[in-house]
């Protein structure tokens, strides 16, 4: 196992907003204090969506942009203590509700075993 993982705490607060990307990493987040709104779509719409895949992201706005009204999308407010597994390859968005802290615990490899 070693340093299979990567920690990264988010400091953030309304209404700082991280545009849809992916991630060629499992992503486990942690909601520490505070709200966030997360978005998950399946990768497949990558190409609908817009999304660079060199960068791995895009920067229209998911929730208001007529064109993706019928993109398949689970939405979630995280709370504190709330804990969020993105898969890797997963297209998510985050917006930050209010001020809060959360933990992104992001594999290295890029395949788990």
């Amino acid at each position: 196992m070693g340093n299979d993982f990567e920690p990264i705490v988010r400091v953030s607060r309304d209404p700082i907003q991280y545009g849809a990307h992916y991630d060629e990493t499992h992503n486990h987040l942690l909601q520490l204090f505070g709200r966030k709104r997360v978005v998950l779509i399946p990768h497949e719409y990558v190409d609908h969506l817009r999304i660079d895949r060199e960068t791995r992201h895009t920067w229209i706005n998911i929730l208001e942009d007529p064109a993706l009204f019928n993109v398949p999308a689970l939405q979630v407010i995280l709370n504190p203590g709330d804990a969020l597994y993105i898969p890797a390859w997963m297209i998510h968005y985050t917006e930050a509700l209010e001020l809060n802290v959360a933990l992104n615990q992001f594999t290295t490899r890029k395949k788990m075993d």
